[in-house]
């Protein structure tokens, strides 16, 4: 069977043409023919030559190099440079230094006489890099292996004519007509060839080498073979169509592996073997885009570029796949049959047979109709369409089934003489009588799209369900409900020796035991584009069509997996890139369908080279070049496959954003999109592999700075992987954050902190002249407080001497006796405070001197930490507040433990310092002073001025006290000092009353006091309210003579505080009720009291906002005094703040 399908294949072979792709003027850029061509073996680039210069095509795009003159001759030589012939000049394509190609011409290295060098036309280098550039006037050589070009230039001999040349292996042939035929080019001159004398008069076109042989193709159609070291004349071979060469005339010629490539000037192009036999002929009738050829190159993977003159042509040669065009076959094709010698194409408007001798396609007589199915059943080939089957295995479309549409056949695996036909029309039954095929009835009478015979069971796939069918009964057995799958479209085939049924949910497998359909996964991804029963069985693979081509599903351990390879190689029908409308599969024969065009070859290929992928270009910003995709060594004359570490570029940050291009030359693909998988790492990260479907650029933004690393690897459409390349660049910090900006921020630094430092000594100096003229001021005003506080004390021990006098004066009235009362226990609270000026002045006395002593010492000390020490004392003089010893103690062990771990030594002392002068908490500020090496000198320092403040504010508060006792005894006859108001507790200006008049209450009346508790305190006069309590407690004192009973309570009710004071005296007679408050009414004795006590105390109490009023009866009098909460002296405040903050 291999051996018939490779004889089919050959004689497929003679009839089809090789698949190829044409690109227009449009695509190369170059509004003119090619002349030359030559593709870089590394890299895979191609260079064709045109009028406009040279354009370069990696696979994905083309660019144009001009050039100074018209291009007729390219070759890259093994060192990789590119080596330019002209008309009229020469050069090179260089590399600059961003890796961009440029043309240099080297005419100018010529003396002057001899840079007519004419067109240059041909154009070899040898393994040594001698390059060779010829024209029908001269040859030019160059030794290409020196990066200095000294060109030097050999004249064809006068009246010869150099018409072709060529490289016989490592040489150079020439022909020069008139000038002794061929002859060997070196850098010495032309050399003649014995043998060659017979083609002085002939007209050669081109000279090509095989092994020993040697080629010399004529104008005239004729092809001589010699030897290559010149032993034997050249001899004429047998060609089949020399007169069609002759008629055409040969322009350019090359080996095509082991045969000869021919480009004519109007015939289009031969290939014939080393025998003159014609293997293929490309021209327009064979849809060949153009018969003038205008150049001929064979690149590195064996496949042709021809140029003409609708564009350049590249033909893959070099691949097992023909394709046949414009063979008669009308409509999109449906199926194929191969058969021996021919072939049956189902098409949507009738059925074709295939003349593989011919390479033509006649229509099957008979049947014009939708044809969906072809196959052969007992040697009979039948054709199932939408007029029902037929049978056509005479050239002649005869019914089986007439006017019942049929979309498939199926035969019966149990009798070879039965199979199904089934489609829109039901399931019908067909037999074979030994000469035809007949009806036998129909089965099913609804629509049936696919069909799996299963011994006496049919499984039927329908537009609406899964039905099981039984053959014996011939009648429906189960439904998909009962056959467990939802109602929808099913496809079912027998794949792997699995029932599968296909829906919209995906594959399922019939599972014997349960009766029912399970769901399976790993076929999901190989039916994703494809019918389950269009699926094909190949051996142990199954194919099946995919976007790309097709693909095929291995089997592994893990599962099937889906693959684009076969045995590691690749299907040779997925050089296309396309679905293929219909395929089948014979031995290693694949046949396929696209539109009306239908391609036949060996199913897989062996790659004989694949390219690298390249990076082609790296541009940053709008539109910026970084890098033009080329890196040249000059030193070691060769092209880098990798990017050197000296190359990586650095781009800054501004400009970290726009798009890499890419370039894969595919050997082996037409027009489909070459996907590239590629992935950036930078930062020490990798990211996950990312894949472009098409385009060949990769935008990149937003980049921060660092090393990023982008590796890319191109994916042909047949599925191999081209070797990967690796691009990087370097984004550069900001501009504030490069060494010279730091060395800028350095500069800068040295110059703030010298201002500083200047400013800073400048505000210093400026502060302690300040705070020696405050040290003066305070001085000063020290000095003027002790002189007052001295006439304060005199002034004091006077009054003391007056209130003693006064004292003995009152006893000798009713009042005077009440105040000497009050004097006998307000004169010990006198000595107390006067005490504690005695003390005050004592120790300002002692410590200013010292203190102004030590200040010199202390400011040369401190130096610029002066406003720490300031803050340290406004600290100190802030502090009001004492600590309980237990308070202390933790104060004491926090701070000794923060001043080790701040590394201070003498922490336990220096805490305790700092507790007594009121420092311990928020030290941070200044742990300078705690760390300077006489800390404790500046806290003493501290701690002293601190103490003449504490002195000061003693000798205030003393003042302060002697001032309300004083008021205190003046408000029984007049108004006293004016007091501001303030928030006062009510029961402790009792408890102060009650204190003044212990002395005659312990000895004979029971004081009971009951107190709310949480009373609110009231904004008011302390001093004035003490006054109504005297008043009232005296007069209470005085009623009870010293004997009896005092209750007081205090409560508080709704928003007022009410305060009673009970006695047990004889009561308050009713006729006089009404003027006890009266001015100037006593009852007592004349001289003994004016009358004016209770007048004061309800003047008082009104002020306040409230009301004083009693009870009496016989044995009890009660005062009772309402104050409200909110008292007058509120609402007076808040005025005052509303105009403060006005």
């Amino acid at each position: 069977m291999r051996l018939w399908s490779l004889l089919i294949l050959g004689v497929l072979w003679a009839q089809g043409h090789p698949l190829w792709h044409t690109y227009s003027e449009d695509d190369y850029g170059a509004y003119t023919q090619v002349r030359a061509i030559a593709q870089d073996p590394t890299t895979g680039l191609l260079y064709v030559g045109t009028n406009q210069g040279i354009s370069e095509y990696d696979g994905q795009r083309w660019r144009l190099y001009p050039t100074t003159s018209f291009v007729r001759a390219l070759v890259v030589s093994p060192n990789h440079r590119i080596w330019v012939g002209g008309s009229g000049d020469f050069g090179e394509l260089r590399t600059d230094s961003i890796g961009r190609l440029f043309y240099a011409s080297y005419r100018g290295f010529l003396p002057r006489d001899k840079q007519s060098v004419g067109d240059l036309e041909w154009a070899f280098s040898d393994a040594q890099n001698n390059i060779y550039l010829l024209g029908p006037r001269s040859a030019v050589y160059i030794n290409g292996a020196d990066l200095a070009v000294a060109p030097y230039v050999m004249p064809v001999p006068q009246g010869a004519l150099l018409t072709a040349a060529g490289k016989v292996g490592e040489d150079v042939w020439a022909n020069l007509q008139g000038g002794g035929g061929l002859h060997k080019v070196s850098p010495k001159g032309f050399q003649p060839i014995s043998s060659g004398k017979l083609f002085d008069d002939k007209f050669v076109v081109a000279i090509l080498s095989f092994g020993d042989a040697v080629y010399v193709l004529t104008e005239e159609g004729k092809v001589y073979k010699g030897s290559r070291f010149g032993a034997g004349a050249f001899t004429p071979i047998k060609v089949q169509d020399e007169a069609y060469l002759k008629e055409n005339r040969i322009y350019r010629a090359t080996l095509l592996g082991e045969d000869i490539l021919i480009g004519t000037l109007n015939g289009g192009v031969l290939v014939i073997d080393s025998n003159g036999r014609t293997l293929e002929r490309w021209t327009r009738a064979q849809g060949f885009p153009d018969n003038a050829i205008y150049a001929v190159y064979v690149d590195e993977a064996g496949n042709a570029w021809v140029s003409h003159g609708r564009g350049l042509t590249h033909v893959l040669y070099g691949l097992p796949l023909r394709s046949y065009e414009g063979i008669g076959i009308e409509g999109k094709i449906t199926d194929i049959l191969p058969d021996g010698q021919s072939a049956y194409v189902t098409t949507i408007q009738g059925v074709f047979k295939l003349n593989t001798v011919q390479g033509k396609a006649e229509r099957i007589a008979g049947l014009r109709s939708e044809c969906w199915r072809v196959l052969r059943l007992n040697e009979r080939i039948l054709v199932a369409s939408s007029q029902g089957v037929y049978d056509i295995t005479k050239g002649t479309a005869t019914a089986v089934i007439n006017g019942k549409p049929v979309v498939g056949i199926s035969p019966s695996a149990q009798n070879p003489q039965t199979a199904y036909a089934f489609g829109r029309s039901g399931l019908h039954l067909l037999t074979f009588d030994g000469k035809a095929w007949r009806e036998a009835g129909t089965l099913y009478n609804q629509p049936v799209q696919s069909l799996v015979e299963d011994g006496q069971t049919l499984w039927l796939g329908t537009p609406t369900g899964l039905l099981k069918y039984d053959l014996a009964s011939r009648s429906i057995q189960a439904t998909e409900e009962e056959l467990g799958l939802e109602q929808a479209s099913y496809y079912v085939a027998r794949l792997e020796g699995r029932l599968l049924a296909q829906g919209g949910q995906g594959i399922y497998a019939y599972k014997q035991g349960a009766g029912k359909f399970e769901r399976v996964g790993d076929l999901d991804e190989l039916t994703k584009s494809e019918r389950i029963d269009k699926v094909l069985s190949v051996g142990q693979v199954l194919l099946a069509r995919h976007a790309e081509g097709i693909r095929v599903l291995h089997k592994t351990p893990k599962g099937n997996a889906l693959l684009p390879l076969m045995d590691e190689k690749p299907f040779t029908l997925n050089v296309r890139g396309m679905r293929p409308d219909a395929f089948q599969v014979e031995g290693n024969t694949i046949w396929a369908a696209y539109k009306d065009e239908l391609v036949v070859g060996q199913l897989t290929f062996q790659p004989r080279w694949m390219p690298p992928t390249l990076v082609r270009a790296a541009i940053i910003g709008e539109d910026s070049l970084l890098w033009g995709g080329r890196y040249y060594s000059a030193e070691k004359m060769n092209i880098l496959l990798a990017q050197p570490k000296e190359a990586i570029p650095e781009v800054p940050i501004s400009l970290a954003y726009g798009r890499i291009l890419l370039g894969w030359v595919n050997p082996y693909v037409l027009n489909a999109p070459t996907r590239f998988k590629y992935r950036i790492s930078g930062s020490g990260s990798a990211r996950d592999w990312s894949v472009i479907e098409s385009g060949a650029s990769i935008p990149f933004a937003d980049l921060m700075e660092g090393e990023y690393t982008l590796e890319v690897q191109a994916i042909s459409p047949y599925g191999l992987e081209a070797s990967p390349f690796n691009y990087t660049l370097r984004v550069l910090p900001p501009w504030y954050r490069t060494t010279w900006a730091y060395i800028l921020y350095g500069i800068l630094a040295i110059l703030i902190v010298f201002a500083l430092v200047r400013l800073n000594a400048a505000r210093l100096e400026a502060r302690n002249r300040e705070l020696e003229a405050v040290v003066r001021a305070r001085t000063a005003e020290l000095q003027q407080s002790y002189s007052q506080l001295a006439a304060a004390k005199k002034d004091l021990e006077q009054a003391y001497e007056d209130l003693k006098n006064t004292q003995q004066q009152l006893i000798q009235s009713e009042k005077m006796a009440a105040l000497g009362q009050l004097i006998a226990g307000v004169a010990h609270e006198i000595n107390t405070p006067i005490g504690a000026i005695n003390a005050a002045v004592s120790n300002i006395s002692k410590s200013l001197p010292q203190t102004l002593q030590q200040y010199p010492e202390l400011l040369a000390t401190l130096g610029d930490s002066a406003p720490l020490f300031h803050q340290m004392v406004e600290r100190t003089l802030n502090f009001t507040g004492s600590l309980t010893s237990r308070e202390e103690r933790q104060y004491r062990r926090q701070l000794t433990e923060w001043l080790e771990q701040h590394g201070i030594p003498n922490a336990s002392n220096l805490a305790q310092s700092l507790i007594k002068i009121g420092i311990f908490d928020n030290l941070e500020p200044f742990l300078p002073l705690l760390k300077h090496p006489r800390a404790d000198f500046i806290i003493e320092m501290v701690g002293n001025i601190g103490k003449l403040r504490l002195n000061v504010d003693n000798i205030e508060l003393a003042v302060s006290k002697t001032q309300k006792i004083v008021f205190a005894l003046k408000a029984y006859s007049r108004k006293g000092v004016e007091e501001r108001p303030e928030y006062m507790s009510i029961p402790e200006t009792i408890d102060t009353v009650l204190i003044i008049y212990h002395n005659q209450l312990k000895y004979g009346i029971e004081v009971t006091k009951e107190y709310e508790p949480d009373l609110p305190q009231i904004l008011g006069l302390p001093d004035q309210i003490a006054q109504v309590w005297t008043n009232i407690i005296s007069n209470a004192i005085h009623a009870m003579q010293g004997k009896g009973s005092l209750r007081i309570r205090v409560w508080r009710e709704g928003d007022e505080i009410i305060t009673s004071i009970t006695d047990s005296g004889p009561g308050i007679p009713k006729e006089i009720q009404d003027k006890i408050f009266e001015a100037f009414f006593t009852t007592k004795p004349a001289g003994e009291g004016t009358g004016l006590g209770l007048d004061i105390s309800r003047r008082i109490v009104e002020k306040h906002g409230g009301k004083i009023y009693f009870e009496s009866e016989p044995g009890k009098t009660t005062f009772f005094v309402r104050l409200p909460i909110k008292t007058p002296f509120e609402a007076i405040a808040a005025t005052k703040q509303t105009v403060q903050s006005a």
